[in-house]
């Protein structure tokens, strides 16, 4: 949405993507690299994340082997790295710079409202009807059907391409919805990663849930 307003923004998983596999220990978000900066933070329930996570690893990227509890569990990709990687930027990123933290939860919500807030921070201009038109061309549907066509891998190269045109699980415009990973995770999976959340001490209230 931001390319289709003609946004300048550059974008980064700083160092948290799952092309990079280090140790939780390892991680450094939030750097001084950022410092001066102006930061929209986008985050998730990291529940939601780290469904995510296992289908981009095991359908996208291919070379993770185990199961999608294993991968929950494994501090190169899981739910404690997803956690800590979100509450280090929400803490530091204020002293970075100019900073904005928007949920994920939000954008779906209020995808309109959510996006006129950015724009605005960043000190743009748009008009309403040039976000209403952005927010339409940038639906799930439409932009799954744009990935299925290729158009978005024409524009953006393999990382918008499914890695499997069959295969629904393999595509980047995936599911898009709230809560999704009740479908994926067992109840035991769903103990596990609330108990992080809760020793953490994670603000699950942010994604409009206090289920941990």
């Amino acid at each position: 949405m931001l390319d289709g307003l003609k946004l300048d923004a550059k974008y980064t998983h700083d160092g948290s993507g799952h092309s990079k596999t280090g140790h939780v220990e390892e991680l450094q978000p939030a750097s001084e690299a950022f410092a001066g900066k102006t930061i929209v933070f986008l985050y998730r329930d990291p529940r939601d994340t780290v469904v995510s996570g296992y289908f981009q690893t095991a359908k996208r990227l291919g070379g993770y082997e185990g199961t999608i509890s294993d991968f929950i569990r494994d501090p190169r990709h899981g739910i404690e790295k997803i956690v800590r990687f979100n509450m280090e930027w929400l803490a530091r990123g204020a002293d970075l710079g100019k900073f904005h933290a928007v949920t994920y939860e939000d954008l779906k919500a209020d995808t309109a409202g959510a996006l006129t807030a950015i724009v605005g921070f960043v000190g743009a201009e748009r008009t309403p009807q040039e976000i209403v038109t952005t927010v339409d061309e940038a639906s799930f549907e439409k932009m799954q059907a744009r990935e299925r066509s290729g158009e978005l891998a024409e524009r953006y190269g393999r990382i918008l391409a499914p890695a499997n045109s069959k295969d629904p699980n393999s595509y980047k415009v995936r599911e898009g919805i709230v809560g999704g990973f009740r479908k994926h995770l067992s109840d035991d999976d769903i103990a596990f990663c609330d108990e992080v959340l809760v020793r953490l001490g994670y603000p699950l209230e942010n994604h409009g849930s206090r289920e941990a």
